[in-house]
């Protein structure tokens, strides 16, 4: 027995099932023991949608009289080809994907489904092949098991109104999100082009900072990269930083060797240097005595007054206790 079962083209399609039935017919003859429902999922404003179907099992398979007509295992095979529905509603397993979910050989399930055929309800089969040109034939249940609904539409949701935004909205949008501020364009540049310190990673916020400058100062001279993140490995960053400060002083003729040298030689403060700290000092010193004095004789009126103003405290005192005779 071959069907041949029509394609639906378009939603309003729906109300005839992919067997070719009308489900006003059917439900005109009483209902169908099984009812398809047929859903549209994501429905959009243009009228796209997913199909879907869900199997529903209704009383009819009590009260109608299919539950005594059906052995045990008929039943079971009828349920498990009802099972293989598509999202377009259609049932058509092949006899391998039969067997292979009643996990039994070709010829068994061959032989269910071929009793399944046999078995009349209301004067027709409850299943049926569909041959096809390959030999892989697919099986059917009867056109009078199903009915085919539609379920209630819901509508898609809406969007959002549009508000538009005015110029300058749309200038300082565009601006927080696209730009960039100078100093972060400047440093993209400098790391693209290799020209930009490392990022110490890992390092406390403060003394990557300091090793950066340090970086970039040892680089400006002349030092190979290499050697200078090897230098601010190995020493102390007080030590790097307090020898790049004394560079200057040095004269050096090749100021990159020297400043290596001296970081890891430690140098004591160049001369000149240590010249004027020592004159600085002694300034210090000569100023600190006349400084000293002149806080003295700030100081001096100020006790003076402090005096003056308790003895003529001591005199109201005493006049108080010792009125002069009237």
């Amino acid at each position: 027995m071959q069907h041949n079962l029509p394609t639906p083209t378009s939603p309003e399609q729906a109300a005839v099932d992919p067997a070719g039935n009308n489900v006003a017919e059917n439900n005109a003859a009483g209902g169908a023991p099984f009812v398809v429902e047929h859903r549209q999922e994501e429905r959009a404003l243009s009228g796209a949608f997913r199909p879907s179907a869900r199997l529903i099992l209704t009383g009819r398979v009590r009260t109608s009289g299919l539950w005594r007509a059906l052995t045990p295992e008929d039943f079971q095979t009828l349920l498990l080809l009802l099972t293989f529905l598509t999202p377009n509603g259609w049932c058509r397993p092949t006899l391998p994907e039969m067997a292979q979910a009643m996990q039994v050989s070709h010829a068994k399930a061959r032989a269910r489904l071929h009793r399944l055929i046999q078995v009349k309800w209301q004067g027709q089969p409850l299943a049926a092949v569909l041959n096809r040109p390959d030999g892989l034939d697919a099986y059917l249940p009867g056109r009078h098991l199903l009915a085919h609904e539609n379920a209630p539409l819901e509508e898609p949701p809406q969007p959002a109104p549009v508000r538009t935004a005015g110029r300058e909205a749309v200038i300082a949008y565009s601006r927080a999100r696209y730009t960039k501020g100078r100093e972060e364009v400047e440093r993209e540049i400098a790391q693209r082009m290799g020209w930009a310190p490392p990022d110490f990673a890992g390092e406390d916020p403060a003394a990557a900072e300091g090793k950066q400058r340090a970086y970039q100062a040892m680089t400006n001279v002349g030092m190979p990269k290499d050697q200078a993140l090897d230098l601010l490995a190995r020493f102390d960053l007080g030590d790097v930083e307090r020898q790049v400060v004394w560079l200057p002083s040095r004269n050096a003729k090749n100021p990159a060797r020297f400043l290596a040298a001296a970081i890891e030689g430690s140098y004591d403060m160049p001369v000149t240097l240590r010249r004027q700290a020592n004159q600085q000092a002694s300034r210090d010193a000569e100023n600190a005595p006349a400084e000293e004095n002149h806080q003295e004789e700030e100081n001096a009126p100020a006790e003076g007054d402090q005096q003056e103003e308790e003895n003529h405290q001591e005199e109201k005192v005493q006049q108080a206790k010792n009125p002069p005779a009237l």
